[in-house]
């Protein structure tokens, strides 16, 4: 996912979830108001500078995978919002 995939969904996305994905793109999700929740699946290998950059709603994280995997994450500056959020680690695979 690259810069800013969704301009006119910047107030009004709740929820997303990124299944497959190996990473998540510089300011994608830059200043999301109200992105709450998201899901990412094990495959993630790289959050992007600022990819959840004022994302102050965001408070929740599934993630379908374990602690280690999920640490093993190259997460860039410039997303505390992300790092901030409750992560829920889910064993099941993401559907």
């Amino acid at each position: 996912i690259g810069k800013e995939i969704l301009p006119d969904a910047k107030y009004t996305l709740e929820e997303a979830s990124f299944k497959g994905l190996d990473y998540i793109g510089e300011e994608s999700f830059d200043s999301f108001y109200c992105l709450n929740k998201i899901a990412l699946s094990n495959r993630c290998k790289v959050i992007e500078k600022n990819a959840f950059h004022n994302c102050d709603s965001l408070r929740n994280v599934d993630f379908y995978g374990t602690e280690d995997e999920f640490r093993s994450i190259q997460i860039q500056n410039g997303n505390n919002d992300l790092l901030d959020a409750k992560i829920n680690f889910i064993t099941e695979k993401m559907l």
